[in-house]
């Protein structure tokens, strides 16, 4: 002011000051609110008007838009304090309601309970007065909501989340230190969609828990039975008439999970007539079997059969034609599981290698590169030479081997 000059000051800056201030103190006079509550917007508003005032008396000559802007604001101030503008353009979606409503208490006495709570929630394009259960008031209180905060309410579960305070209560010095957020836009009751992955077995164990009632012999059954029941085949098969109409509505969608039986001929009867009688249901999964055996008896019978599978069931699979490794195939196995265990070997070892397994077996030849490993960091080396394998091939014996020495020396060992 000494120097009659504002440059370097905004003047839009200090106009939508003013315009905020307005719009503060228009709605905590509609709401009724005391004047100690805001008492100090009203001298702000005046302290920023004057700063406007004394902008504009040292930016002479005005221009034009800049004489629009104060002919609209002193047209729509007033309006907007006489509160005759409708007070939902101030509440988008903060709570403009709490109150619960008592009743006397169900287990008699003289105190009394909630029996529900009535919240109001406004947005811009809708207002809606909610009557909810007492356990949301509960959750209301634990996150201190109060009327002029912008919350969350998730339906199916009730959890209330507290985002913050309206910023229409913002004021310039803030001594609650309190997080002002602004207010979201669109319907109060908004639709999400929640697409959740469950199994079958997930369905079955939450519905195989006892569902008692609330009174004493019920409460002292749950303590005597335990947690869980079992699943029993009528509980499976509501479950599947519930999941199958869930399906035909569109509401859920079937994703077929793959069950893989490694040595499955090592189950009985009773599991492949399961197996069998599972594989017909439209909810079955990918069922693998995976096996090493060529005739053998069903395990638990005398029937000798295919891969040790009944006959019946090995009709319903799918049979994947394999062949038996070469040389160079198990070569190149060799090289990769050295690889993922960070051992150092060279091709000749590697041939080595796959010359043993041609003669034992694939897995036998796997099994000797981790002893391999330790003898030659006995002898001082990180990498694995053809030695290292013949000094370890010299103390280990293959399968093969151990049958044909325990035949020829069958004397010796105790029958």
């Amino acid at each position: 002011m000494k120097n009659g000059s504002v440059r370097g000051l905004s003047v839009v800056a200090f106009e939508l000051e003013v315009v905020g201030y307005t719009i503060a103190l228009a709605y905590c006079l509609h709401q009724g609110l005391p004047f100690s509550a805001f008492g100090e917007l009203a001298f702000l508003l005046v302290q920023a008007i004057i700063l406007v005032a004394i902008i504009y008396y040292y930016s002479q000559p005005l221009g034009a838009s800049t004489w629009i802007r104060a002919l609209i604001y002193c047209a729509v101030a007033r309006t907007i304090l006489a509160g005759q503008i409708d007070p939902i353009l101030f509440e988008a979606l903060y709570v403009t309601e709490l109150s619960p409503e008592e009743a006397e208490s169900v287990t008699g006495g003289y105190g009394k309970s909630i029996s529900h709570v009535i919240i109001g929630l406004k947005t811009v394009k809708g207002t809606k007065q909610l009557k909810l259960d007492p356990t949301i008031y509960d959750a209301l209180i634990k996150e201190k909501v109060a009327v002029g905060d912008v919350i969350y309410i998730e339906a199916n579960s009730g959890a209330v989340k507290r985002v913050g305070r309206s910023d229409a209560f913002a004021t310039e010095f803030d001594l609650e230190a309190d997080e002002y957020v602004p207010l979201p836009k669109g319907e109060v009751h908004k639709k999400k969609e929640i697409v959740q992955d469950v199994t079958l077995h997930d369905l079955d164990a939450a519905n195989a828990r006892p569902q008692g009632g609330q009174d004493i012999l019920s409460l002292m059954g749950q303590m005597m039975k335990p947690r869980k029941t079992e699943i029993t085949d009528k509980l499976r098969q509501e479950i599947n008439k519930v999941v199958n109409r869930y399906i035909d509505e569109g509401v859920a969608e079937l994703v077929p999970g793959v069950l893989f039986i490694d040595e499955v001929h090592m189950l009985d009867m009773e599991c492949f007539s399961y197996l069998n009688r599972a594989l017909e249901s439209s909810l079955s999964s990918i069922v693998i079997f995976a096996t090493n055996r060529g005739f053998c008896n069903v395990r638990g019978t005398d029937m000798n059969r295919p891969h040790g599978i009944p006959v019946d069931l090995l009709d319903r699979l799918v049979i994947i034609r394999t062949q038996t490794y070469d040389v160079a195939d198990m070569i190149k196995i060799l090289a990769l599981r050295a690889n993922v265990e960070d051992l150092v070997i060279d091709d000749e070892s590697l041939a080595y290698l796959g010359d043993i397994g041609l003669q034992a077996s694939l897995r036998h030849a796997v099994q000797l590169l981790s002893p391999s490993s330790i003898m030659a960091k006995m002898n001082g080396r990180d990498n694995i030479y053809k030695a290292d394998i013949e000094e370890v091939k010299a103390l280990y014996m293959d399968a093969k081997s151990s049958a044909r020495l325990l035949q020829a020396q069958q004397e010796k060992y105790i029958s």
